[in-house]
């Protein structure tokens, strides 16, 4: 039992006082910490964690098994750690109404997470694949040393991963009719693209359209697309492989706005 509940906590919690919880449905590396950041510079809004990755507060959540639509979920412990986190703060700032989840790995659970909280919304965030991809070489791999067959290996388990995620993505936005957020629109127009999603008014309304972000520990700067420079990490055997095995997913790709520009 000791050990179930270090895995599972359930900390002490006020149960009828609840935040609006605004989910994002992601894939790893898809710009959604540039866009929770920017969500999160409301004065009303709160991050679960400092990437919004609310998974990582409870140890059975974030488990190796974490992207296994099978796997055992306590919802108990999950709504009792993140009402906690949040209550907390807002004791501190009674300002905060709003949190902002993006744990990737839930995806596989997202209706069920959902169904645990009195008031939600919700959206997907998609992202060119080939920097999607390219960004997870960079971060998870070192990938300067990487070369040959074992180069190989890697960018095609990368790709593979990205297919099989990206199906689970679509699927959920077409059984929950959620609106889509491409990171390159977002680039070119944060609040526009924002506040297209249905979120509610008061979060939109109170976000500073001007403010830098920090994504991922590095200095607050302005919103910028870094697609390009994230696939510098790829010469032209990399992009060449990757092309290869996304282009068997032609549907998929057209799907999330990017068949067009791979088939060139």
């Amino acid at each position: 039992m000791m050990i179930f509940r270090r895995r599972w906590p359930r900390p002490r919690h006020a149960a009828g006082d609840e935040p609006h919880m605004v989910f994002m449905a992601t894939l790893p590396y898809s710009g959604s910490t540039a866009v929770i950041s920017f969500l999160d510079t409301s004065h009303r809004s709160m991050l679960l964690q400092e990437r919004g990755e609310g998974q990582w507060l409870i140890p059975g959540l974030c488990d190796r098994d974490r992207w296994t639509s099978s796997k055992r979920v306590d919802h108990r412990s999950v709504k009792a750690v993140w009402l906690r986190a949040f209550q907390d703060r807002r004791r501190r700032d009674p300002s905060i109404d709003f949190v902002i989840e993006k744990s990737p790995p839930n995806i596989v659970r997202f209706e069920d997470l959902r169904s645990d909280f009195e008031r939600t919304s919700a959206f997907a965030c998609s992202r060119e694949p080939l920097a999607s991809c390219a960004s997870l070489l960079r971060n998870h791999h070192p990938h300067a040393e990487l070369e040959g067959v074992e180069r190989e290996r890697v960018l095609a388990s990368i790709v593979d991963k990205w297919i099989e995620r990206s199906m689970v993505l679509r699927d959920l936005i077409e059984r929950l009719s959620l609106p889509v957020l491409s990171y390159e629109h977002f680039c070119a127009d944060p609040l526009g693209s924002v506040s297209k999603l249905g979120l509610p008014e008061d979060l939109v309304e109170s976000i500073d359209d001007g403010a830098a972000i920090s994504v991922k520990g590095a200095s607050p700067m302005p919103i910028v697309d870094r697609n390009r420079e994230a696939r510098s990490v790829l010469g032209a055997p990399d992009l060449d492989l990757l092309i290869e095995r996304l282009r068997a997913h032609g549907g998929l790709l057209d799907f999330f706005g990017h068949g067009e520009e791979l088939r060139r």
